[in-house]
């Protein structure tokens, strides 16, 4: 009955044309980059660069790297290593004559775990066992603990008898790729590697891997910006530094070169644009039915005291790149928000926001954790039982932009999200627990402890704020750090076009096509020196 309705079977019909049309008219763009369709495009003399492209990988990354091998790689050719369900990517390999390998057809020759390491794995009993277990300078326990629970989408880490043998399932199953992923990078003569995710499931273990084999590896990783990227050629000492930041040199540079009042002004503009749906595919995916409303407003339809202060806590994926960046006092977000609220409910003078995090909208959380709830009430019913009196939550059936609430904030609280350096750039206090991003920058309260967490929180609710940082510091530091993050970190991609897919409504990066162009070569030689440089700093974009 399913196949055979109509609307069904419209629907499916309707899909596939425009999946099919869309692919073809990037194939289109591109042929100028290949003399035939179907033919083999690999040259034995030539270095390989190999696209990572597995489980859930997008199709717009395969479009983007094609033309990047092409153009910004010297001399070489380009082969994907990806899975026999991503139906679309292998089409267009096959159709482009790339090379194609499977993951599936490497697992096959997996290897026997010996009984030492065995027996270590049988004893892995508590979170701390698997976040200390390492071999071969791969720490296997983080990578099985945050692939599990990514894939339940669970921030709790909750070890049990039933979890506990699936995680040490995946975890052995983990050690035995790894002599047969070190092969394959080995035979297949692999010079580069280029990746989106490097901190679970199977990327991970590549990535580690071609960081051990000190194979040259360039991460993606998308941005607030349409059509701009972050990139960072990661290795064994940088690997768990955070993408999305800038290095103490920037940092000092910005500092020391700029004019501190015409970076904010710039940084007032880009910010407005972000979060503004005529200028922002971004925006408009995320909040396009959400009102830009001003304070009284927001009080007003939050049910909210005007004459008290105001703490919003901006709420992370509780469950993604868990244990992925530096070290805090809390080991995950679910722990952080769970004991966060719990200080702030017996709160008296303050009241307080928690803002959702948008990927509740775009992923499909609720759905795919198939409870009809999100995880941030799952944490409140845990931690205090039921919404603290002085709480409000803020989800997608609230239609109000984020910076209208960074607006109405007095404080904020993050681990390290990048709502932290938006708050600081208007001046408001924000708090932080998380190392690994921006914490020596000095524009947020860092806490060491929960001590420490308490108290500062605990000054903010009897209005005492001698222990928060000057104004005056905050918005400097924080508006030299954005300038650095989201006008020299992010870049176009050289010969790169975007344009919006025909017949989708655009909702995420994914319903655009990235097309090959011979105008646009805006920093090709600086993105080709960087990648051919014994630099392993973040990239930094010098004609910004």
């Amino acid at each position: 009955y399913g196949v055979l309705h109509p609307k069904i079977f419209l629907n499916l019909f309707k899909n596939f044309f425009i999946n099919s049309y869309n692919s073809i008219l990037f194939l289109k763009s591109v042929l100028p980059l290949k003399q035939k369709i179907f033919s083999k495009d690999f040259n034995k003399k030539k270095k390989n660069v190999l696209g990572v492209c597995l489980r859930g990988m997008e199709e717009c990354f395969f479009q983007i790297w094609y033309i990047m091998v092409k153009k910004v790689y010297k001399n070489s050719n380009f082969l994907v290593l990806s899975m026999k369900q991503n139906k679309k990517i292998n089409l267009l390999c096959k159709i482009l004559g790339v090379k194609i390998f499977y993951f599936e057809d490497i697992s096959k020759n997996k290897t026997i775990i010996p009984n030492h390491l065995k027996e270590k794995i049988n004893n892995l009993v508590s979170e701390r066992d698997f976040l200390s277990f390492n071999h071969n300078k791969i720490n296997y326990g983080r990578i099985a603990l945050s692939s599990y629970f990514r894939n339940i989408y669970s921030g709790k880490i909750d070890l049990n008898s039933e979890n506990l043998k699936d995680i040490k399932n995946i975890l052995t199953d983990f050690l035995t790729f790894e002599k047969p992923i070190e092969s394959f990078l080995k035979k297949n003569n692999i010079s580069y590697l280029i990746s989106t995710e490097i901190f679970m499931e199977e990327y991970a273990l590549i990535a580690k891997i071609s960081c051990k084999e000190k194979i040259p590896f360039l991460r993606f990783e998308t941005t607030y910006s349409d059509g701009e990227y972050m990139v960072s050629k990661v290795n064994q000492e940088n690997f768990h530094d955070h993408g999305s930041s800038i290095s103490e040199s920037t940092f000092k540079s910005i500092k020391n070169k700029s004019s501190i009042s015409q970076i904010i002004t710039k940084n007032k503009e880009d910010f407005f644009k972000r979060y503004n749906k005529k200028e922002s595919l971004f925006a408009k995916s995320n909040y396009n039915d959400s009102q830009a409303l001003d304070n009284n407003q927001i009080i007003k339809s939050l049910n909210l005291d005007p004459n008290k202060k105001i703490g919003v806590i901006f709420s992370h994926i509780l469950y993604d790149v868990i244990f992925a960046y530096g070290d805090g006092y809390f080991d995950n977000y679910y722990r952080w928000l769970g004991e966060t609220i719990k200080i702030i409910s017996t709160f008296k003078n303050t009241q307080w926001i928690l803002k959702l995090h948008p990927s509740n909208m775009w992923r499909g959380e609720v759905k795919k954790q198939l409870i009809n709830e999100y995880e941030e009430m799952r944490v409140i019913k845990e931690y205090v039982g039921e919404i603290p009196n002085n709480l409000k939550i803020i989800d997608q059936t609230i239609k109000i932009l984020p910076n209208s609430l960074m607006s109405l904030a007095d404080l904020g609280i993050t681990v390290r999200g990048t709502s932290g350096i938006e708050l600081a750039t208007m001046g408001k206090k924000v708090i932080t627990l998380g190392r690994g991003r921006y914490d020596k920058y000095k524009f947020t309260n860092f806490c060491d402890t929960l001590d420490e967490y308490k108290e500062l929180l605990e000054s903010f609710d009897l209005g005492n704020y001698e222990k928060f940082l000057r104004s005056d510091q905050v918005i400097e530091n924080s508006n030299i750090f954005y300038y650095g993050l989201f006008f020299l970190r992010q870049i176009k991609i050289p010969h790169v076009k975007i344009l919006p897919k025909k017949f989708i409504i655009p909702k995420k990066y994914d319903n655009l096509n990235y097309f090959y162009t011979r105008e646009f070569d805006k920093g090709l030689k600086e993105l080709q020196e960087y990648i051919y440089s014994e630099n392993y700093d973040r990239y930094v974009n010098k004609i910004s």
